[in-house]
């Protein structure tokens, strides 16, 4: 006896379920469509996902809304949370108490719930979901306000390098919080947030009413050649001082701290720009400053030869191109510390523009 294909078994018993419930045509005729998201703060849709999901979707420092709170990566900021809160409030806990209670009225805690999709916000109560808003406010209100474009002291144990991808952060798709919540921080809070806003959300604009007119960006080293700068080295036995040097019939020097490169320069930089990154002062980053400030001046093995030949880097490791690759490989995804060598800096972008 033949034995039966279990597919077309299988394939029978679905053609009588039909035949008793509906025929196909009613099925097609009467089936509803999938219901659209009400959620205005929306998920990446799984098409983009495919491009690279965790390097350009995923917070890097800080969650916001219910997405990835409690990532573990997250942690750190999250516990600075309270404390960037109590700074925006003025240290007043009465200020909070209403804070708490405007932003937990059943209300509100649903319209905002109902900025979301269903399935990110079931895991919280309706007490810790405002915690959650509460928090997240009051530290996009604080970051705005006293960390952008201010200076490090009101940083409160972020360093430079978590603020420049905070700032990065509050930009994903993913990582937001309803409008609603920040407005009614900002109406208990006698700060005049507005223009800061502005300026933070004109800083995000890809499309800008006109290009500055000079804005700071170093060259390579034969690029550098090109508009007559020598490079020297300077001496000095610290990497937190450069000196570009410009007078008349002499021809303009850039004086920098020499590095010796060998086989164990790739692993104590990579250690020494690591240490920094877990430093609370955001002033202390020079490693990641010098070793950015080379990764520019270095695009091709000839930079290397420029720097060599200048007295400014000694080569152990072979070939000049083994360099080259070696800063572009440490330098990836640096953040110096804003205002290293600002001073040198614009002075070598005038000379640039001379």
């Amino acid at each position: 006896m033949q034995e039966e294909n279990p597919q077309i078994t299988e394939l029978s018993n679905i053609g009588d379920q039909l035949d008793a419930d509906a025929s196909i045509i009613d099925l097609i005729v009467n089936a509803s469509p999938p219901q659209p998201s009400t959620a205005r703060i929306h998920t990446v849709p799984s098409l983009v996902k495919e491009t690279d999901y965790e390097k350009y979707f995923v917070p890097n420092q800080v969650s916001i809304g219910p997405k990835y709170f409690g990532h573990p990566k997250l942690q750190l900021v999250e516990k600075l949370k309270p404390s960037f809160a109590m700074k925006l409030l003025l240290e007043d806990k009465e200020l909070l108490e209403r804070l708490c209670t405007k932003l937990g009225q059943a209300e509100l805690v649903k319209e905002l719930r109902n900025f979301y999709e269903e399935r990110l916000t079931d895991q919280f109560c309706d007490k810790e979901f405002t915690k959650m808003m509460v928090l997240d406010g009051c530290f996009i209100l604080y970051y705005i306000q006293f960390i952008f474009g201010e200076k490090f002291e009101n940083c409160r144990g972020l360093n430079s390098y978590q603020i420049a991808f905070v700032h990065q952060d509050l930009f994903l798709l993913e990582n937001q919080l309803p409008f609603k919540v920040l407005v009614e921080v900002m109406s208990l809070v006698k700060t005049d947030f507005h223009r800061k806003i502005k300026l933070f959300i004109d800083e995000n604009i890809l499309v800008r009413r006109r290009l500055k007119k000079r804005y700071t960006t170093l060259r390579n080293a034969s690029e550098f050649k090109d508009v007559g700068i020598i490079f020297k080295p300077s001496g000095m036995m610290t990497l937190a001082h450069i000196e570009f040097q410009k007078r008349w019939f002499i021809p303009a020097t850039l004086k920098l701290p020499p590095i010796a490169v060998d086989d164990s320069t790739k692993s104590l930089l990579l250690n020494l720009i690591a240490y920094e990154m877990c430093s609370p002062d955001a002033n202390d980053s020079w490693v990641t400053s010098y070793v950015s400030l080379l990764n520019s001046l270095i695009e091709h093995p000839d930079d290397v030869k420029t720097l060599r030949t200048a007295g400014v880097l000694e080569n152990y490791l072979g070939s000049d191109q083994e360099v080259a690759e070696l800063f572009k490989e440490i330098g990836k995804d640096l953040v110096p510390n804003r205002l290293a060598y600002s001073e040198a800096k614009n002075s070598i972008q005038m000379h640039f523009e001379d």
